[in-house]
């Protein structure tokens, strides 16, 4: 589900303007925090930022954008071009930072534009009552939707990608929110904290590898020495890949483990089952974020020698 608004771009003459770079964009917002999250990775060196910023809305299917340390979702900025209007987009439910930040972008848009703010649902606003919008409903709609979806299997995952990562919610967990009274606030500072722990954690994206004569591939992910990291109780083919391969594609998961040789060198050691991992993983090492995440504390090299060889000891029983 999600909630899009439509922006008419300016009328010159018998034509409509061009329509405006990222740059542009970013620049309408009064609080000058809006950043685009994740599509384009800043790391690479050859990256060209000026081409990047110049590029045209346009040119794009869409585009994700938030301010740091307060966007869960953020909103998706595209171009209808049939409808030669800028539409912005939030996935339900959102949070309420999301919300209010969207909002006074749309405020800030339409006055650039002087064109209103037409929802999908062809409700007229203009930059002076946009803030109106009853957005508290469509969250509220949304953790409704989640607690629906979640209510027959205690097995049964709602999923919820945020800008930095994704959320899983069960059924006990959404329930906290459904029995709240103050579900959307107690909502929306969960999601968000969520997007944005301790900068010196590490996540490991996952890896795919094919299996050697077979048509099956083998998930697998890293451990490295004395780092906090993310990972999942349970693994499951995250939203990136999920066009690529399917469930039924997985021979198995895996995890591999890294300790530092010298200064920001890794050298792996070992690597064992993932669900083997999980069973020797010391409880007070990790705690639940979320429904099927855990943030692990970090594992010194005798600790993770230990997982590794009692793994080897048993295994060879």
């Amino acid at each position: 589900m999600s909630k899009s608004f439509y922006i008419k771009n300016k009328k010159k003459f018998l034509f409509y303007e061009k329509v405006m770079t990222i740059k542009e964009l970013l620049d309408i917002d009064d609080t000058k925090q809006l950043k685009t999250f994740f599509e384009y990775s800043f790391d690479d060196a050859n990256f060209d930022y000026k081409k990047f910023y110049d590029s045209r809305l346009d040119n794009y299917e869409c585009f994700l954008f938030g301010v740091e340390n307060k966007s869960f979702r953020g909103m998706y900025f595209s171009y209808d071009k049939k409808k030669k209007s800028y539409v912005i987009t939030l996935y339900t439910p959102s949070s309420e930072e999301d919300w209010i930040l969207a909002l006074n972008y749309m405020k800030c848009l339409s006055k650039k534009l002087n064109s209103n703010i037409i929802s999908e649902d062809e409700e007229i606003f203009t930059a002076e009552n946009i803030n109106t919008f009853n957005y508290k409903f469509d969250i509220s709609v949304g953790i409704k939707s989640i607690f629906r979806h979640t209510k027959n299997s205690e097995d049964s995952i709602n999923t919820i990608f945020g800008v930095n990562y994704p959320i899983n919610f069960d059924h006990k967990l959404i329930t906290k929110f459904i029995n709240s009274d103050n579900k959307i606030k107690e909502f929306s500072e969960f999601c968000r904290n969520i997007q944005y722990l301790d900068t010196a954690i590490f996540r490991q994206k996952q890896s795919f590898y094919k299996i050697e004569n077979s048509s099956k591939v083998y998930g697998t992910y890293m451990l490295l020495e004395n780092f906090k990291q993310i990972l999942p109780y349970k693994p499951n083919i995250e939203f990136p890949y999920l066009k690529k391969i399917g469930e039924k594609d997985i021979a198995y998961w895996d995890i591999s483990f890294c300790i530092e040789k010298s200064p920001k060198k890794y050298e792996e050691i070992g690597r064992i089952y993932y669900e083997d991992f999980i069973q020797k993983l010391p409880k007070n090492k990790y705690k639940f974020i979320d429904a099927t995440y855990i943030l692990i504390e970090p594992l010194n090299k005798k600790e993770i020698y230990k997982i590794l060889d009692y793994y080897e000891l048993n295994k060879s029983k």
